[in-house]
């Protein structure tokens, strides 16, 4: 009779082991998955907001032997959403220098400061990247369309 209830003891020792296991299971993929799921809603928020902005190259002036200024403006987007806009000057062998341009407003003209490219290799060229924020992370979206500086 001892025998049976040590058994019988056993079996709900076993039985009461797999639920625990199953249940530590359950959790730990339920913490993996959440995490994921909160990670790639912020990408994809950000990823939308650049959707909704984008900004414009107004001009591009050459003042001296290296030197550009971009003026752009901000074309679509909501303030909040917009961090700063990153003035990018090319030179012809593709060397890229980049300044902020910051407190950007809609249609609102704004100028960069001089940008010097180091590199005396014209024509320059110029494009501007949006940079949006979610309060806590940025995202630098695409630039815009490449505009070549006048002298």
């Amino acid at each position: 009779m001892n025998i049976i209830n040590k058994r019988g003891l056993s079996t709900i020792v076993a039985t009461v082991l797999i639920v625990l296991l199953a249940l530590a299971a359950v959790v730990i993929v339920w913490t993996v998955v959440q995490n994921m799921i909160t990670q790639s809603g912020t990408s994809v928020s950000l990823g939308q907001k650049c959707l909704l902005s984008s900004a414009e190259v107004v001009s591009c002036r050459n003042y001296s032997d290296c030197n550009v200024s971009v003026t752009a403006r901000l074309t679509k987007g909501v303030a909040g959403d917009i961090n700063k806009l990153i003035a990018i000057a090319e030179d012809a062998n593709d060397i890229t220098m980049t300044a902020d341009i910051t407190s950007p407003t809609l249609l609102q003209t704004k100028t960069s400061p001089n940008i010097s490219i180091g590199s005396a290799s014209g024509p320059y060229k110029a494009s501007v990247a949006v940079v949006v924020t979610d309060g806590t992370n940025t995202q630098t979206c695409d630039a815009s369309e490449a505009v070549a500086c006048v002298a």
